[in-house]
C-alpha cells in the first residue's frame, strides 16, 4: 500500500468499518435479538406458572380455613341440594359458562326426577339425574369449564371424562356427570 495515498487508505479503512458494523447488525445484533426473545418468552411462561401456582396455593389456604369453618357448623342437606326437579337452573347454568367460555356446547339429560334413582346409603329423598356434556373448543376453555364445575352452586358429580382432538384443531370432551335432586 506504498503507492496508495492516505486519503485512499482513509476511505478504505472508513468502508471497512462499514462493512464490519454492516455484518455485525445485519447478522450478530439478529442473532442476539432472537436469543433474548427466546429467553424472554421462557421468562414469561415461567412467570404464568409461578402465578398459577401461587393462585393453586392461595385457593388451598382458602380451602383449608373453609374447612374449618365448616366443621364448627352443622350444614342441613336442604341447604345443599336443589329442589329445582326440571333442573332448569342448572342447565342454564352450565350453558351460561359454555358460553362465556366460547365453547361449543351439547347436553343431553338422561330422565327426570320421577325416574331418576335414588342415592344409595341416603336415607332421605336424595335422587340423581344423569346427564352428559360434549365440549369441543380450545384445550385450556375446556379445560376451564370442567374445573369451573368443580365449584358451582349446585351439586354435581362427575362420574366419567373422555377427550380427544376435533377436527378443527381443538378437542372434544365429554363428561358423565350427575345432578343430586331432593324434591
Amino acid at each position: 500500500m506504498k503507492g496508495f495515498s492516505y486519503k485512499y487508505k482513509i476511505y478504505v479503512l472508513i468502508a471497512a468499518v462499514v462493512m464490519a458494523a454492516l455484518v455485525f447488525f445485519g447478522l450478530i445484533y439478529g442473532w442476539v435479538a432472537r436469543s433474548n426473545e427466546a429467553v424472554a418468552n421462557g421468562l414469561t411462561a415461567k412467570n404464568q406458572e409461578y402465578a398459577e401456582v401461587l393462585a393453586e396455593e392461595q385457593s388451598y389456604e382458602l380451602g383449608k380455613k373453609d374447612l374449618v369453618t365448616l366443621q364448627s357448623k352443622q350444614l342441613q342437606p336442604a341447604d345443599l341440594f336443589s329442589q329445582d326437579t326440571k333442573v332448569v337452573k342448572e342447565i342454564n347454568t352450565l350453558e351460561t359458562l359454555a358460553g362465556s367460555l366460547g365453547v361449543k356446547f351439547n347436553l343431553s339429560v338422561s330422565g327426570t326426577v320421577k325416574d331418576a334413582p335414588k342415592v344409595p346409603g341416603v336415607s332421605s329423598t336424595l335422587y340423581t339425574v344423569p346427564y352428559t356434556v360434549t365440549l369441543e373448543g380450545p384445550f385450556d376453555k375446556v379445560i376451564n369449564f370442567i374445573e369451573t364445575t368443580e365449584h358451582l352452586n349446585f351439586v354435581t358429580q362427575t362420574n366419567a371424562l373422555s377427550m380427544g382432538p376435533d377436527d378443527k384443531g381443538g378437542v372434544q370432551a365429554t363428561l358423565t356427570s350427575a345432578f343430586f335432586i331432593k324434591p
